[in-house]
């Protein structure tokens, strides 16, 4: 009996020295099965979480990248359609009227460039089709735009239930959809 007890008093000696020296108070499930059980949970439901905070962080600043280039956007279509206005007068001599279509094209590539910003690798206003550019400028190209067409595309896949109702959206085709310029 006595060599039992020193046994078992070695063998709980021992498995305290474990737990000291590791820091963890189970070491194998054998230890205690529920409570590895547990922790094992709650080691899957921090790592859950901190992947939620992660792709919040990604959302935001994906918005944030989103709202940037539209802002910039209004502001160059606003400069634009003041460029409009000025040139539609009558008295400007064609060398003025030179000047600001040049302007023009360049607010044009410039719009083109924030059409095409990326976040991350993704194109921000790729849609469904993030990896791919949506809009390519070239020189010498006429680009022209029916209004009537701008919502043409492709029907999307995706059907969205508001107010228990079923709304299907049609998703724009950067092929489809054009500007026109004339310089």
């Amino acid at each position: 009996t006595v060599l039992r007890n020193i046994s078992r008093n070695y063998k709980n000696l021992s498995s305290w020295q474990e737990k000291l020296s590791s820091g963890k108070r189970l070491n194998r499930p054998s230890d205690n099965p529920i409570d590895m059980k547990n922790n094992i949970s709650y080691k899957a439901e921090l790592s859950q979480t901190a992947q939620f905070k992660r792709n919040i962080e990604d959302g935001q600043a994906w918005i944030s990248m989103t709202e940037v280039s539209m802002n910039n956007m209004n502001e160059i279509m606003q400069r634009m359609r003041e460029l409009g206005i000025q040139a539609s007068n009558d008295t400007l001599i064609g060398q003025k009227r030179e000047y600001i279509a040049q302007e023009v094209d360049q607010l044009v590539r410039q719009l083109m460039a924030l059409s095409n910003a990326t976040y991350k690798g993704d194109y921000i206003f790729g849609g469904t089709n993030g990896d791919k550019q949506i809009f390519d400028y070239k020189t010498g190209q006429t680009y022209t735009f029916t209004p009537g067409q701008f919502a043409a595309g492709v029907d999307n896949a995706m059907t969205v239930y508001s107010n228990q109702s079923m709304n299907q959206y049609k998703r724009i085709d950067p092929k489809t959809l054009s500007l026109s310029y004339d310089a």
